[in-house]
């Protein structure tokens, strides 16, 4: 399967997910990704950037094809850890097809 030329997966000649629908459901779900940042920050309180991913958002509500774009973090662990709080999102079932979104959180202490 080909990206069409915004970058987006279509397949079966079904419409992709709605982008807005997609934002709620990450915005809802990072306060886990933000819980780990947070708990970095007590031994990093330096610790701020970027955290740019790439996710799949499939039929069922399941992510795949989930990778790290690019961190300022420079720290994998908690990037790993991170990326797996994103992998458990459950977006929901829905007659469309696989549909690619790319995100970015800013992390800045607070």
């Amino acid at each position: 399967d080909l990206p069409d030329e915004g970058g987006e997966w279509t397949e079966g000649g079904l419409g992709r997910r709605d982008m807005e629908s997609i934002r709620r459901t990450i915005e809802n779900a990072k306060g886990q990704v933000y819980a780990l940042y947070a708990k970095a920050l007590r031994q990093h309180p330096d610790l701020n950037g970027k955290f740019i991913f790439e996710l799949v958002v499939e039929p069922d509500g399941n992510v795949t094809r989930l990778k790290l774009i690019q961190s300022d973090l420079g720290m994998r662990e908690l990037e790993q850890q991170m990326l797996a709080k994103i992998a458990a999102i459950q977006f929901g079932k829905e007659k469309a097809a696989p549909t690619r979104v790319q995100y970015t959180f800013v992390m800045i202490p607070s």
